[in-house]
């Protein structure tokens, strides 16, 4: 079916743009690891300004420092920066066990 559905018609009405919302969503799927040089490269070369460059470091800081897996899934479901994102869900995941077994028992 999706050969029919991918012809050379559809490549030509769509083409592949270098930079878009798809292709960067389809290299995280694709590519380990892109995530993170996106960040690096929007921290280094993006003007995000010293107030907001300022509040990344701050939520980075705390990311980093708690260790109530709780307050790290309450993190998840607040409006933090993007680029502390990636660095949110690696550490939540370091308390996958404990939040598997939490959620078993129904707490």
């Amino acid at each position: 079916m999706y050969k029919s559905l991918l012809t050379k018609k559809f490549f030509r009405d769509n083409p592949i743009e270098e930079l878009s919302t798809q292709r960067f969503v389809y290299s995280i799927l694709t590519h380990n690891g892109i995530e993170e040089l996106a960040n690096e490269y929007v921290l280094e070369y993006a003007d995000l300004g010293a107030e907001r460059l300022e509040r990344i470091k701050k939520e980075r800081e705390q990311i980093q420092s708690e260790q109530d897996p709780d307050e790290l899934l309450n993190l998840l479901r607040k409006n933090l920066e993007l680029n502390n994102r990636v660095d949110l869900v690696k550490r939540v995941l370091e308390f996958e066990e404990e939040l598997a077994v939490v959620s078993e028992l129904g707490c």
